[in-house]
């Protein structure tokens, strides 16, 4: 190569180098003040509004942190059963409502493809309960898809199902789900929900603020829902531990709208002998026999508008 040659390409090198330094700080910056006045407290109630639009279940968000775009950040988010106008998006509490979850922090992130599809879609990752929650989520006036996988959720720290329901349960929970279908019609639902429970137990439970229970520990509580053919299948759902063991076996078809879904259970408990001359009473209320292996058992069919 002449040096002519080699002067001109060590020119161009040098303007080509300049075009692309000058370039790149441009998009720094473009990114850098886009995160500090990104909108992410409006990108926030409206995420939060869609999902309450969809779901039975209200929201309160304590604090918006900025994400990377599209990311979002919130924390001391209060999830409440009930509707939207129960619980909206960063108002006041539901009146006399404890919160059903209590989460520390949850990153949410749009996935942009999914308003090409007419829908509405984010992966999400959260903790709560001394736990973590991650997955995905998508839905559409059409279709509807969550994945997620949960692990380490402290039962302990739930601390609406001692308010309301009077079980103060311990244990750690994990599993995950993976389950979609028709928006329209829950019957074509296809997938599966596992879960379990270990080193778990009921301690100074009151069931229903009447029924005082005595305390237990079980050494698993776990099992699978399946979603196929129109039904909830129950895979080894069952609890197993020296203080009581039970099993639930069986099927729900599900039916629109989902009140009348029909039910086809069978329960078995199995309590120790202490358990049962403390609480067997509530079996034999509840028309359960036992059976030669000694369980109480009872079969659940009817509707969930009607059990029987």
């Amino acid at each position: 190569m002449s040096d002519g040659n080699k002067r001109s390409w060590a020119i161009s090198r040098d303007k080509y180098l300049r075009v692309t330094a000058y370039v790149s700080f441009g998009i720094l910056c473009f990114l850098f003040f886009s995160y500090l006045t990104f909108p992410y407290k409006r990108v926030a109630d409206i995420m939060i509004a869609k999902l309450e639009s969809r779901v039975p279940f209200g929201f309160q968000v304590g604090d918006v942190d900025p994400g990377f775009i599209p990311g979002i950040s919130l924390r001391d988010v209060k999830v409440f059963p009930g509707s939207a106008s129960e619980g909206a998006a960063g108002g006041s509490p539901p009146a006399r409502k404890v919160p059903l979850l209590e989460i520390d922090r949850l990153r949410l992130r749009l996935k942009f493809l999914s308003f090409l599809r007419g829908g509405i879609g984010f992966s999400f990752d959260s903790r709560f309960a001394l736990g973590r929650m991650k997955g995905k989520y998508f839905r559409s006036p059409k279709k509807f898809r969550i994945e997620s996988t949960w692990e380490g959720i402290k039962l302990e720290q739930i601390n609406y199902l001692k308010a309301r329901h009077g079980l103060n349960l311990f244990g750690s929970l994990s599993g995950g789900v993976e389950v979609g279908g028709d928006t329209a019609d829950v019957r074509t639902a296809k997938g599966a929900i596992a879960f379990q429970v270990g080193g778990g137990g009921v301690q100074n439970a009151t069931l229903m603020k009447v029924i005082t229970l005595p305390d237990m520990e079980f050494e698993r509580f776990g099992g699978k829902f399946v979603f196929k053919e129109g039904k909830v299948i129950f895979d080894q759902v069952e609890m197993k531990g020296k203080d009581l063991q039970a099993e639930f076996t069986g099927d729900v078809s599900l039916r629109k709208p989902f009140g009348n879904s029909v039910i086809s259970l069978n329960l078995r408990f199995k309590p120790s002998l202490e358990v049962d001359n403390q609480i067997g009473y509530i079996f034999t209320t509840a028309q359960m026999r036992k059976d030669p292996q000694g369980f109480y058992t009872r079969r659940i069919s009817g509707t969930f508008n009607n059990p029987r």
